[in-house]
């Protein structure tokens, strides 16, 4: 007879309660620079729990779900205050879950403004550089008295999306007095360098 059983192996359970084991494909960003504000940071991948945590060095940050394929985690400026690398990972919880593969966040020199003379005749003209740039489509650079609030100003360009390294040439103010060029990130009044 051929239907009479053999041999059966131990019973397979498919348990819908079951966490997938995390993977990381992808940061964005991908990294910082040192001494910038915090921001939100989008982990792509996969096998994403709505109980997911993104760790930071492995340290849970404030997490939210936004798909099994994408979390989003609160990194403060503290976690991103000196150049170097940190670690990223995603934990899910049992039953299953685990721990994802690592991926590494690059933390980037700061910003830097440097001018070609910090002594200049009224009206000459003044390059300054940008060096270590954010690369925000919104980031702009500024020229403004010494002593101005960051939202008053003489004069203002974009620095430009994907640019990280700009110069930019001007006359300065006709008018005796300390002036300074300044870099605001995502069209705001936070100053994120200031030049000699």
């Amino acid at each position: 007879n051929t239907n009479n059983r053999v041999a059966t192996s131990a019973p397979v359970v498919i348990d819908v309660a079951q966490n997938p084991v995390p993977a990381i494909r992808s940061l964005s960003p991908a990294s910082a620079p040192a001494a910038s504000p915090g921001f939100t940071l989008t982990v792509n991948g996969t096998g994403f729990a709505t109980t997911s945590a993104v760790l930071w060095n492995g340290v849970p940050r404030a997490t939210t779900f936004s798909s099994g394929s994408q979390l989003r985690a609160v990194i403060d400026a503290a976690d991103i205050a000196t150049i170097g690398q940190a670690t990223v990972t995603v934990s899910s919880p049992a039953p299953g879950g685990g721990l994802s593969n690592p991926v590494t966040f690059a933390i980037t020199p700061p910003p830097v403004l440097t001018v070609s003379a910090t002594a200049v005749a009224p009206g000459t003209s003044v390059t300054m550089t940008l060096t270590n740039g954010y690369g925000g489509a919104q980031d702009w650079l500024a020229l403004a008295s010494s002593t101005a609030a960051n939202s008053s100003y003489i004069t203002f360009t974009y620095v430009g999306a994907g640019v990280t390294t700009r110069t930019w040439t001007l006359n300065m103010p006709t008018t005796p007095g300390t002036y300074e060029f300044r870099l605001f990130p995502n069209n705001s009044y936070t100053r994120a360098a200031t030049s000699p």
